[in-house]
């Protein structure tokens, strides 16, 4: 059922629009108090903007997305475990940009957070798809092992590559734009509204990020909301007899928050470093130090993830084999890794 075609469609449009107003009001209502709450991000050495800045976005987008799942026709019980766990996951995020927490502790809590997913919403990863073209490889036991590390991953995955100005947030929107060009007949699945609402509140949230005056960023509260909501949104389309796309889709289309946590984790720990530790190798800083504006990075940013999604979007409706996208996807990584390692060194 096409979206303009859906009974629920009315509805839907009024939940947007109020998710919209909501993030907007709520940016407004947030920024003079920013600084008197202690949600300001403050300049350092490891941090190109040169100004205080609002720390509000994440908490404004939570705010639209609640009143707009409020009033969207979907049943909330379904999403009481998602919701539940987004609130603790946003909460942790207030605190850690309030004052930094333990990079541990943070990931204890975002382990808890998807064991509230499973054990109350009941979503989770039972299949990963026909990988190795002998079959769906079926989880089993290990499906809520699996699932509460792809839950964690794909939180860190947005928080590790929000450094550049607009770069969380555009990642983020190619890939729920993916899964809406994908899901356009399904506009009736839990999933597909929550995508449109997460794309409703990240619009107003980027128009602010991207001033060049009275700017705000999204803060932890707010890239740990889109990757935690990304990844429940994926798993959802993705599993079960009602899946909208197949797994290896979801690698595609959320590939270079992927691959670029994967990269600086691997590279830190060949390094003898922690895998937490922050520096300096995410994609976006290196186009920064190799001389580009930070408006630049961002465009070569989009680019990437665009082409990676691009292919996602494409083999899915071309049906092609699952195998032929996996074993391409594992070339791709090893190739983007190679070419970062040679840009790092040069730079």
């Amino acid at each position: 059922m096409y979206f303009w075609s859906s009974a629920q469609f009315p509805e839907i449009l009024i939940a947007l629009i109020v998710a919209f107003v909501v993030t907007i009001v709520s940016i407004k209502l947030l920024y003079p108090f920013a600084g008197q709450i202690g949600l300001i991000d403050h300049p350092t050495e490891r941090k190109y903007h040169a100004q205080k800045t609002p720390l509000i976005g994440g908490i404004a987008m939570f705010t639209g997305l609640a009143f707009g799942l409020v009033i969207m026709p979907i049943d909330l019980n379904i999403l009481k475990g998602y919701f539940l766990a987004l609130m603790l996951i946003v909460v942790l995020g207030m605190i850690d940009d309030y004052h930094p927490q333990s990079h541990w502790l943070r990931l204890f809590f975002q382990l808890i957070a998807g064991l509230i997913l499973i054990n109350v919403s009941g979503i989770q990863i039972y299949s990963l798809g026909n990988l190795f073209g002998t079959g769906d490889l079926i989880l089993g036991i290990s499906s809520i092992l699996i699932t509460i590390v792809a839950v964690a991953g794909a939180i860190n995955a947005i928080n590790f590559i929000d450094g550049v100005d607009g770069v969380a947030g555009s990642v983020s929107l190619v890939t729920i734009v993916s899964i809406i060009v994908l899901s356009y007949n399904s506009i009736d699945s839990i999933f597909v509204q929550l995508a449109l609402l997460i794309l409703i509140v990240l619009m107003p949230f980027m128009f602010f990020n991207l001033r060049k005056k009275n700017k705000i960023f999204m803060g932890d509260a707010g890239s740990m909301l889109l990757g935690f909501s990304i990844v429940i949104i994926l798993i959802g389309l993705s599993q079960g007899g009602e899946a909208v796309f197949k797994p290896i889709t979801v690698l595609w289309i959320f590939a270079l928050p992927i691959i670029d946590l994967l990269f600086v984790i691997f590279r830190r720990i060949l390094r003898g470093e922690s895998p937490f530790l922050p520096d300096r190798r995410h994609i976006h800083y290196l186009f920064l130090r190799h001389g580009m504006s930070d408006r630049q990075a961002l465009f070569y940013v989009i680019l990437i993830s665009s082409i990676f999604a691009v292919i996602g979007v494409f083999s899915e409706l071309m049906a092609i084999a699952e195998w032929k996208m996996f074993v391409l996807f594992i070339v791709s990584s090893i190739l983007y890794s190679v070419v970062l390692l040679r840009f790092d060194k040069k730079s």
